[in-house]
């Protein structure tokens, strides 16, 4: 019974390793790492692509909304496979100005996808870092997962509203989809202030527009505050598109008090969206349309 028992135990310890050995194991290489994510994913086995993590990334992200996320990539892409680069070891990763991870690993890797609409193949190039935990390298994933639902949502909102006979009331439970699952989404809101504006309901949208201008305008304060300590090119680029974003809030924001009989307030805006971004042709004409006394109730 003893030597039954025992070649149970054994047995089931084997079968363990098979099943979560891929990630968790210290004589893993980073390649070996990366490679048994890849395969995890293919497999649609999330559940083992997870634990491929690193362990700040698992507290940040739970595993419903890794699933989560695949699932909604399922929906408009198919994963066909990865092609990786070379290999560059890193020493002492800095976050916000401390060292986060001391040893890693950064490979470069090129995702293939089949969009679902159209069939055509479409190339991701990613920097995928890997950090040593623990003594075991794990998987740093970078894209924030959460937002990446949201705007899913966010995306069929779009499609609902442009669609030949637009659906608004499909467009609207879309955008309230999209802020549950990201509360922090700036996009969702400005979505639902244009909705909002087009039902006529003026306090509604100023107050969404409010809230999307007011995450943007504290994403670029965290932007400007980082480039004091870390001057990089992407940076500055974030910055830029940041900027833009919140140039065309603004406008939002004038026509909306544009359409509220609030010409004042409405060319306040109008200005402020120029002073972020010059160029935006929008701000320029219902800025004009605003001081003529023609207001466009229909925001861009």
């Amino acid at each position: 019974m003893k030597k039954l028992n025992l070649f149970v135990i054994l047995m089931t310890i084997i079968a363990a390793s098979f099943i979560f050995g891929g990630c968790d194991t210290s004589k893993e290489s980073p390649e070996e790492v990366l490679k048994a994510y890849y395969k995890s994913i293919e497999n649609k086995d999330y559940k083992q692509a997870y634990a491929c993590l690193s362990k700040d990334i698992q507290n940040e992200t739970k595993l419903e909304t890794f699933e989560e996320y695949f699932d909604v990539l399922e929906k408009t892409s198919e994963f066909k496979g990865y092609k990786p680069g070379s290999a560059k070891e890193i020493k002492d990763v800095k976050s916000q100005g401390k060292i986060k991870y001391k040893e890693a690993t950064v490979i470069p890797v090129e995702e293939v996808y089949v969009q679902k609409s159209d069939g055509k193949e479409k190339k991701v190039t990613l920097q995928r870092m890997l950090a040593k935990e623990d003594g075991k390298y794990k998987l740093v994933w970078e894209t924030d997962m959460s937002r990446a639902i949201s705007n899913y949502y966010v995306g069929l909102a779009a499609s609902a509203l442009n669609a030949e006979k637009p659906d608004m009331m499909l467009a609207e439970k879309d955008i309230d989809t999209a802020i549950s699952k990201d509360v922090e989404n700036a996009t969702a809101y400005y979505y639902k202030a244009m909705l909002m504006n087009k039902r006529g309901a003026n306090t509604e949208a100023l107050s969404q527009i409010d809230k999307c201008i007011q995450l943007q305008e504290a994403e670029l304060s965290a932007i400007e505050t980082t480039i004091k300590t870390d001057k990089n090119a992407e940076l500055n680029e974030n910055k830029d598109k940041i900027k833009q974003s919140l140039s065309f809030s603004y406008n939002m924001k004038g026509m909306i008090l544009g359409g509220a009989d609030q010409s004042d307030r409405a060319v306040e805006s109008l200005e402020k969206a120029l002073e972020y971004y010059p160029e935006n042709q929008f701000a320029k004409t219902n800025l004009e349309l605003i001081k003529s006394g023609k207001i466009n109730k229909t925001a861009k």
